[in-house]
């Protein structure tokens, strides 16, 4: 499972961060797998933030 959500990184900025988190059924940690860092709000399209990312992932269960 993947999930996302932004955090401000400063009060003073519009700075923000989008991490991209994964789990996997069975093992308790949450690990990162992608990092998004802008100075504009959250990410203005969703498929460009996430193509790298499903790319790789497709490829994974693939092989």
């Amino acid at each position: 499972m993947f999930n996302t959500d932004g955090l401000p990184l400063s009060k003073s900025s519009s700075s923000q961060l989008w991490p991209i988190l994964g789990s996997v059924i069975g093992f308790k940690e949450v690990f990162v797998i992608g990092l998004y860092h802008s100075f504009s709000s959250k990410p203005k399209d969703v498929d460009i933030y996430f193509h790298d990312f499903l790319q790789e992932a497709k490829l994974l269960v693939e092989e």
